[in-house]
């Protein structure tokens, strides 16, 4: 059986290298028929799900990865930036968070800086909301802005700023 998964991994990954990700899914699939443990099946698996630009099925194999190795830096990566390409800003800046924490550990400080890289852009670009008081009648009002910080003063309003 090890002789066959072997060889289901390098055909799939010479199925990857040749852009023919239904190939390489198919000898992927095959790889974990043999043995559903594998993470670094489903890590390949979803990296050709991924060239799809199908996220719901990455994103599943990049949990599974997660779930039999939370040290694979790579699936938190990958899905990391899955989320930032659904708008998903929380769980990508905690996937990517992750990352760099496991990045760090390894001794990679080059990627390790552009992740956090990545992670300052994403918290840069989370909506920030501005609650407006008005002291005379105690009236509320809230409103979003993208990337304003800041304020205009006046005798009559205090404004405070909060990260949503």
């Amino acid at each position: 059986m090890y002789k066959i998964l072997v060889f289901l991994f390098y055909r799939g990954a010479v199925y990857a290298r040749l852009n023919s990700h239904q190939s390489a899914i198919a000898n992927f699939n095959q790889a974990l028929k043999i043995n559903p443990e594998s993470s670094e099946a489903y890590l390949l698996r979803g990296e050709q799900y991924l060239g799809n630009k199908d996220y719901s099925l990455a994103l599943w194999d990049y949990t599974q990865v997660i779930k039999l190795n939370p040290n694979n830096t790579n699936a938190y990566l990958d899905r990391g930036y899955i989320y930032r390409e659904l708008n998903e800003t929380e769980k990508a800046i905690a996937d990517f968070q992750k990352a760099s924490e496991l990045l760090g550990n390894s001794g990679d400080a080059k990627t390790q800086q552009l992740t956090l890289s990545i992670i300052q852009e994403l918290e840069a670009s989370r909506p920030v909301i501005i609650v407006e008081e008005d002291d005379d009648d105690h009236d509320h009002k809230l409103r979003r802005k993208k990337n304003t910080y800041s304020t205009s003063t006046s005798s009559s309003r205090s404004r405070s700023r909060r990260r949503r």
